[in-house]
């Protein structure tokens, strides 16, 4: 069902019924749409760090219907990217305490053009330019909150960084505040 943003998924999740008798009954939550700059995401209009406040009802909305733990993961081009994209990801988990916030440091590509990937697939690719992308050795797997690719905030802080993030700071340092480094990129302190 396309949506044009917060309003239309939240009254789409109150339609189905996904309310529990404490606490909402969705446990991972994906939104799909454009993201065209580190920490941006394209709904009825642009959601980042600094217009987040226009955006406070409509993440209450969908509160609601998530458990206390769930996940809602943005499937949006490069909206969890540097410094920009950890501001989104982190006031987005501020509106949504206890859950936990993803995005991407990659493009996503749905599919080659004229075909679409299987529902809840997309793939990590390094351009915005799908005709370049659709080449296999462009392609850097899937996209989902556990790859490479993931950066996740939670309660207000970026609790995992993504592969190439994290290979950039000095000693491979993870998200945790203390950590002594890490010989791979690959490698986070236990918890984050």
């Amino acid at each position: 069902m396309a949506m044009s943003g917060l309003s239309d998924l939240a009254d789409s999740m109150a339609g189905a019924n996904l309310m529990g008798p404490v606490e909402g009954t969705v446990t991972h939550l994906a939104i799909v749409a454009h993201g065209d700059a580190p920490g941006n995401v394209e709904l009825e209009h642009p959601l980042t760090a600094r217009s987040i406040s226009h955006f406070a009802d409509g993440f209450e909305r969908i509160g609601r219907f998530l458990s206390r733990d769930a996940w809602v993961t943005f499937y949006s081009c490069i909206a969890g990217k540097d410094e920009p994209g950890s501001r989104l990801l982190s006031e987005i988990s501020r509106l949504l305490p206890g859950r936990t916030i993803v995005g991407f440091e990659l493009f996503g590509l749905i599919g080659p053009p004229g075909a679409l990937n299987a529902p809840g697939t997309m793939i990590a690719i390094e351009t915005p330019i799908a005709q370049l992308a659709v080449n296999p050795r462009a392609q850097h797997g899937n996209l989902n909150p556990w790859c490479p690719f993931a950066k996740r905030a939670r309660n207000g802080k970026v609790v995992h960084l993504p592969i190439l993030e994290q290979n950039g700071r000095p000693g491979k340092r993870c998200a945790n505040p203390s950590c002594p480094g890490h010989t791979s990129p690959s490698h986070s302190c236990e918890g984050w």
